[in-house]
C-alpha cells in the first residue's frame, strides 16, 4: 500500500516544484477558460518564484508525497476583507495524474486548510475551471461549495464587440 503525505515545502522541493505546476498548467491548458486562468490567476512559477513563495510567512507551500516521492503540490495566501475578516485562498492545488485517487490532493487541501485556519481564516476559497468535473467533485467531496460564478465574453477583433 502506497504511503501519500503533505509537508511543508523546502528549498530542496523546488525543481519537484517547478515540474509539478508546470503540469498542472499544462494538464488544464484545452480546459475552457485555461487560456487567461494560466496567465491571470494560476501562471506556472519559475524557479525563483517558487524558491520566494517557500522563503515567504504569508504563504503556505507544501508538497504531496507518494512513498517519499514529490507527486503534487500546493499554495496558499489568506486575505484580509474589507470587514477586517480573514479569508484563504488556495492559489494552485495539483497532483500528478499518476498519483491520484489515493490521498495524496485530501492531504494537501488538508495542510492548506489547516495553515488558512491557523492564520484566523473563517473561510477558504479555491478556482475550478467550467468543465473540469473531477476538480468541483473533489473540492466538493471536501465540503466547499460554488459562491461565485465567473462569467466571460471574448470580443471579436474583427467585429469590434
Amino acid at each position: 500500500m502506497p504511503v501519500e503525505a503533505a509537508r511543508p515545502a523546502t528549498h530542496a522541493d523546488v525543481d519537484a516544484l517547478v515540474a509539478v505546476f508546470a503540469a498542472a498548467a499544462a494538464d488544464l491548458a484545452d480546459a475552457r477558460g485555461a487560456d487567461i486562468y494560466l496567465i491571470r490567476e494560476a501562471p506556472a512559477p519559475s524557479e525563483a518564484e517558487v524558491a520566494e513563495l517557500i522563503s515567504s510567512a504569508d504563504t503556505c507551500v507544501v508538497v504531496g508525497t507518494l512513498d517519499g516521492h514529490v507527486v503534487g503540490g500546493g499554495v496558499a495566501t489568506t486575505e484580509t476583507l474589507r470587514d477586517g475578516r480573514i479569508l484563504g485562498v488556495i492559489r494552485v492545488l495539483h497532483v500528478d495524474r499518476d498519483a491520484r485517487e489515493v490521498g495524496v490532493g485530501e492531504e494537501l487541501l488538508h495542510a492548506l486548510v489547516g495553515w488558512c485556519a491557523a492564520r484566523g481564516a473563517v473561510a477558504v476559497d479555491s478556482l475550478a475551471l467550467p468543465g473540469e468535473r473531477a476538480t468541483k467533485n473533489f473540492y466538493e467531496a471536501a465540503g466547499f461549495k460554488a459562491r461565485l460564478l465567473t462569467v466571460h465574453h471574448r470580443i471579436d477583433a474583427g467585429r469590434g464587440t
